[in-house]
């Protein structure tokens, strides 16, 4: 067992097969809790997609899912509990979700009487289980087909003499050389003949209606003289009296030689069929009677889209004779520039069935034109066929002139309405109105436009979807109250535009009343107030901005005085250290002021640290770095370390001499990345007067070391090499970086 625990390859031959079989297998320990894994092979991870460190000490039900069978859990539960072997098709899990049937083979493992492992392997057998499923629903599905085509042959004849019997079609044959005829049950009964009787042909000849009889001669006899079809529609009297109309159809059977032996066919009778062309006709007529005595124009067409009727008033009122409006010739009654409009919409109607509603000039008799409106319904048979329109043509010329003379009494209205707009829009407003109960009805384009939305979803209190969720109950509490109480409103909140921005809105409305004293509606508008109150609070921002800068200074300038003042002998030295001080400081505030106190960059604090000195060093001052921004706190604290290392280079360092130059530089480095980046910066003096350790520490030195150190919040120090000066300092840029806080001045006392 040690060999199988192993993963790397072992001596034993058997742990060796088991390890590098494409099969998969796992070991469980049944003496440890509940059953873990002690061993899986590379076969094992690679069908279920578990990693080993994700398979050792779990117990294998980790593979189990929604889809596997609980009854296969039980049995394999019972085996563990009975110590005994057990192979089943287990439907199991993968890792990424997937499942797979797994073959299972689980077998216990004995050490004499004490059983010590279970051994399992499994096998993915999914397409194999698929593929019988697959085959056994393909059986299923032949052996369906085959029992469903053997009855259907069966029953072939029985529909057939079901449809025969229920489509009350009877058959005929006829014996051109005997004259021998017989006849189905139905066609008997068609000539009032029971079943049982029989029905000659020459009774049948004898039941033709006189009138008919000589037709139905010529149709038989040119079918037997040239083998077509033989068709015929005949009526019969029927022994009761009764008349009844028979549909004949038959073919011709033929001799080797091609001569005519006998006929068989069909007969339908047709009798309420007839009745039915007959009552259609009756009712056409009657359609045509009411329609010419209409007051309006009425129209029909048949599927084709082709006019097959217009009524007399259509004649009357264009003039035009039946056989002109026939067609589309009435068409040639529309105004020549309403003509192309008017076929086009017919036409597409009548290709998809639909109604449709047109209004064009229509030509009187006496040449002049007047608007009408020409509506139409299609018409459908019991089968839903399409059969035609149905339509009627009124004019509407009166009702279209008091049309105009109303649309030219709302010009000055709209002419309001659209002042009052434009001065709404020109205050970058949203004009709205809602309902006397508060509620917004109608279209509110306005709205749509800013909010984004659809009609439906503003309509009652749906407009409050748009309002920032904290503003919303604020809102509709104050709203409600306004319209309680009838009182203008005047509110703020947030709204979201269409595009998902929020923005601060001024909303005022006032309620619209009626003579009655009854409120109308309520009109209202919202204004976006969202840069005016940024202004406003940049402008309190700045102040106290200013204030605080103000603070911070002078409490830099007392702190400068102070330390200067305490480390100077004379006060000669003292004033002139002041001023150089504070005139840097100046200098960095210059640089600040430029920038809106918002900090500045390094480049532009060390050219303005430096640039007193610029004279003195002839070119000796060598910079460079990349761009930073500075906190301005950071801005002057490096500015203050730069004016007096250059000062002391001036005095006693490099800047003393004429050979003598300047090195500072500064880079951002980020060899952890997964740490802020951090500032470096030196400053190096070469070919200076040779340098020694002081005895002790003036207040240049410790501002560089201390209080820089403390602006920075990193490491600032400055060594005494025989060479010359070099101060080198590092800081993390989350702290010296440029942010929007709160800044403190640069503390000096350390």
């Amino acid at each position: 067992m040690e060999e199988l625990v192993r993963v790397g390859s072992g001596a034993d031959p058997f742990s060796a097969a088991v390890r590098s079989t494409r099969m998969a297998m796992v070991i469980t320990d049944p003496r440890q809790h509940d059953n873990p894994i002690v061993f899986a092979n590379d076969a094992f991870s690679k069908l279920t997609g578990f990693a080993r460190e994700e398979i050792l000490g779990r117990n294998c039900r980790f593979l189990q899912g929604e889809e596997t069978d609980p009854d296969d859990v039980a049995r394999i539960r019972r085996g563990i509990e009975e110590r005994a072997t057990i192979e089943l098709d287990l439907r199991n899990h993968r890792k990424d979700g997937s499942t797979f049937w797994n073959r299972l083979l689980v077998s216990p493992v004995f050490d004499g009487d004490e059983l010590i492992f279970f051994f399992a392997s499994q096998y993915d057998v999914t397409l194999e289980r698929e593929g019988l499923v697959d085959l056994q629903r393909g059986n299923e599905a032949l052996e369906a087909k085959v029992r469903r085509r053997t009855r259907d042959l069966s029953e072939s004849e029985e529909r057939l003499r079901f449809v025969l019997h229920a489509g009350r079609i009877g058959t005929w044959t006829l014996d051109l050389g005997s004259n021998a005829f017989a006849a189905s049950d139905v066609l008997k009964e068609s000539v009032g003949r029971g079943p049982g009787e029989a029905l000659t042909f020459a009774d049948l000849q004898g039941a033709i209606f006189p009138e008919d009889m000589d037709r139905m001669r010529v149709a038989l006899a040119a079918s037997q003289s040239t083998g077509s079809d033989y068709e015929i529609e005949y009526r019969v009297v029927a022994r009761n009296g009764d008349i009844r109309w028979l549909h004949m159809r038959g073919q011709p059977s033929f001799e080797s030689d091609g001569g005519v032996v006998g006929m068989s066919g069909i007969c339908l009778d047709i009798t309420e069929r007839k009745r039915a062309e007959l009552a259609l006709a009756e009712s056409e007529a009657r359609f045509r009677t009411m329609s010419d005595h209409a007051p309006v124009m009425i129209w029909t067409t048949d599927a084709s889209g082709y006019c097959t009727y217009l009524n007399r008033q259509w004649h009357e009122f264009t003039g035009q004779s039946e056989g002109e409006s026939q067609g589309y010739g009435w068409l040639e009654a529309t105004h020549p520039d309403d003509k192309a409009m008017a076929e086009e919409v017919f036409v597409t109607a009548n290709a998809s069935a639909a109604a449709f509603r047109i209004e064009y000039r229509l030509r009187t008799a006496d040449g002049s034109y007047r608007w009408a409106i020409d509506a139409a319904a299609p018409r459908f048979a019991e089968d839903g066929r399409f059969l035609g329109y149905v339509g009627s043509v009124i004019d509407i010329d009166d009702r279209k002139r008091m049309e105009a003379e109303i649309n030219a009494s709302n010009v000055a209205l709209k002419a309001s309405n659209d002042r009052f707009r434009g001065a709404v829009e020109a205050n970058s407003g949203v004009i709205w109105t809602n309902d006397a109960d508060g509620q917004m009805r109608g279209e509110q384009p306005g709205w749509a436009e800013l909010t984004g939305q659809t009609f439906d979803e503003y309509q009652g209190y749906g407009w409050s979807t748009a309002v920032h969720p904290e503003d919303v109950d604020p809102s509709i509490e104050a709203w409600n109250m306004a319209v309680r109480e009838r009182t203008p409103f005047v509110f703020e909140h947030r709204i979201r535009r269409y595009d998902g921005v929020y923005r601060q809105f001024s909303v005022r409305a006032i309620p619209v009343f009626e003579p009655t004293g009854d409120i109308r509606e309520w009109v209202g508008v919202h204004t976006d107030v969202t840069d005016h109150n940024e202004a406003e609070e940049h402008r309190r921002l700045l102040t106290r901005e200013l204030t605080h800068r103000v603070k911070n200074t002078m409490a830099t300038v007392q702190a400068i005085v102070g330390q200067t003042l305490r480390s100077t002998k004379s006060v000669e030295n003292a004033t002139r250290f002041i001023n150089a001080r504070i005139q840097a400081l100046s200098d960095a505030h210059n640089v600040l002021t430029r920038e809106n106190w918002a900090g500045a960059s390094l480049a532009e604090v060390v050219d303005q640290a430096l640039s007193p000195f610029q004279a003195n060093g002839g070119g000796r001052l060598h910079t460079k770095g990349p761009p930073v921004r500075l906190r301005p706190r950071v801005a002057l604290a490096i500015s203050m370390a730069l004016h007096e290392l250059a000062t002391n280079a001036v005095k006693y360092g490099a800047l003393s001499n004429d050979d003598g130059i300047v090195r500072l530089s500064w880079d951002i480095e980020d060899d952890d990345p997964s740490a802020d980046g951090h500032l470096w910066l030196s400053w190096e003096e070469l070919g200076g007067p040779p340098v020694a350790e002081p005895t002790r520490r003036g207040f240049g030195s410790r501002m560089i070391e201390r209080a820089l150190s403390a602006e920075l919040g990193g490491v600032a120090a400055i060594e005494y090499r025989p060479s010359g000066i070099v101060f080198k300092a590092t800081a993390p840029l989350s702290r010296i970086a440029e942010v929007d806080d709160e800044d403190e001045a640069p503390s000096l006392d350390h």
